[in-house]
């Protein structure tokens, strides 16, 4: 099956159908070869071509979605990188949470530290942080803390939001909100206190995964 996607895929490339996509088509494409771990260049270079061209008819979510597949496929191309930052600075008023994620996700994945696309990012998470689900915040804080992107007021932000929704996280979710803490070597000792209860009390659910990065986290900050 995922032969024969590839290949009709490619059918559409070297007729030009890309040409009649629309933003939705080429990201949704995208998003599906991310799901099935299909990193196949030639594919991703004719959506990419097509998507640069179109790009200020993409909407919010088009733009997050074709990010996060890009760096879910490690997908190299500078120019479509460069153009969805460039449209998401541009719209980052009108990204929802899940789309500030996404996208905050891609670049840290992708260890791309643009500084004008993180600082955007940061202003319109904190001013809808109370929207954001336990996930997002998770990784919100995650991707700050990979690109070592210390935005105080947003850590401040993601830490009070965090500890007023504790109860709905997951002890993978608590797991990587410590680790975010300690690489920073932050002492958010509020915040910690809050995951230091929940982690307790979830203990017995915890992934070995998660266990590590607990320890890890508190050794640091000890």
């Amino acid at each position: 099956m995922c032969h024969s996607l590839t290949a009709s895929s490619l059918d559409i490339c070297h007729g030009n159908g890309w040409s009649r996509a629309r933003p939705q088509e080429l990201a949704n494409t995208a998003w599906a070869f991310a799901q099935l771990h299909i990193p196949h260049l030639p594919l991703l270079d004719s959506i990419a071509a097509q998507a640069i061209s179109m790009m200020n008819e993409f909407s919010a979510q088009n733009l997050s979605i074709t990010a996060w597949s890009l760096s879910t496929l490690r997908y190299p191309y500078l120019p479509l990188r460069n153009a969805i930052a460039a449209e998401a600075i541009a719209r980052i008023s009108v990204f929802q949470p899940q789309a500030l994620e996404n996208t905050s996700w891609a670049i840290a994945v992708l260890k791309l530290r643009d500084q004008p696309l993180c600082d955007s990012i940061s202003a319109a998470a904190i001013h809808t942080i109370g929207d954001f689900s336990s996930w997002e915040l998770t990784n919100t804080a995650w991707s700050e803390s990979t690109l070592l992107w210390c935005h105080c007021p947003l850590r401040a932000a993601i830490s009070s939001a965090s500890r007023s929704k504790l109860p709905e996280f997951a002890p993978m979710e608590l797991s990587i909100l410590a680790w975010s803490v300690a690489t920073h070597a932050m002492m958010d000792q509020p915040l910690l206190d809050a995951i230091s209860s929940a982690s307790l009390a979830s203990m017995t659910e915890a992934t070995s995964q998660g266990l590590a990065n607990s320890a890890w986290a508190w050794s640091v900050l000890r």
